[in-house]
């Protein structure tokens, strides 16, 4: 076949393309396990930054840490698996057991009753896991930070992040988004670290469950403790963090297992 033929040139075409196919799809076998780390890494982070447990410097600003440092941080960090209906651990029974890393794979959905009140649901999502993984940070076998998996609808995205209460199950100790779509330099902000730090101290929960914790529009909290200033210029995503983290303190989401919690359940 000569080699300015057609036929020529379909062939060397169909042959680069081959190789080219063979050579990304090698490349992406042999780069999964690190890409599996990295997001391993990236998640633990965000659950030890919620929780207020990365190192600071001086001002206040959380320092760079290595990934080896991340770690040997997270090594004191308890993961387990909760049904979010009664708030129960189910990682540990003998029927129908769950592990605790395996909820990323094909997690249990059920939906959210229509006829539920608008505290108890999620937006425009209609579904939310059976069971959800939860990070506890202990000390002396009592818990002192805890750490839960929430996500809401903003602008242009769903956003996932972590909010971390104290061991009293009221008070929130921080809060982190580790993926988001939204507007950089407006709802884009959640990741704005003067942001995210007029959320520690605040009352989230009362005794008795009730969420009252509440994101409100830029420069309108009235000067409520309990109120969040939210992001100038971005009412659908502030919106959107006011309905995510109420639903997911609330009796729909976390609820339950929080006021096992403030009981005393889970510690030891």
């Amino acid at each position: 076949m000569r080699r300015d033929s057609v036929g020529g040139t379909f062939l060397v075409a169909a042959v680069l393309c081959i190789v080219c196919s063979i050579a990304v799809s090698a490349t992406a076998v042999l780069l999964k396990p690190t890409q599996v780390e990295n997001e391993k890494l990236d998640q633990q982070k965000n659950i030890l930054a919620a929780a207020g447990a990365l190192p600071k410097d001086k001002e206040g600003k959380v320092e760079d840490v290595s990934d080896a440092k991340i770690t040997e941080l997270y090594n004191s960090v308890e993961t387990i698996v909760i049904d979010l209906d009664t708030g129960e651990r189910v990682d540990n029974r003998e029927e129908d057991p769950i592990a605790a890393d395996s909820l990323d794979d094909k997690p249990k959905m059920e939906k959210i009753p229509t006829d539920a009140p608008a505290a108890e649901k999620l937006g425009d999502i209609k579904e939310r896991p059976k069971y959800s993984q939860v990070f506890l940070l202990k000390k002396e076998g009592q818990i002192d930070v805890i750490v839960l998996p929430f996500y809401g609808k903003g602008l242009w995205s769903t956003m996932k992040g972590f909010i971390a209460l104290e061991g009293d199950a009221q008070t929130i100790k921080g809060l982190t988004y580790y993926s988001h779509g939204e507007t950089p330099g407006l709802g884009g902000e959640v990741d704005n670290p003067d942001w995210k730090a007029q959320w520690p101290g605040t009352q989230a929960v009362e005794d008795d469950g009730k969420v009252v914790v509440s994101v409100t529009k830029a420069g309108q909290t009235g000067g409520i403790d309990t109120n969040i200033d939210g992001l100038s210029g971005a009412t659908i995503t502030t919106k959107g963090v006011d309905t995510m983290v109420r639903y997911w303190l609330g009796p729909g989401g976390f609820g339950p297992f929080l006021a096992k919690v403030r009981k005393g359940d889970f510690n030891g």
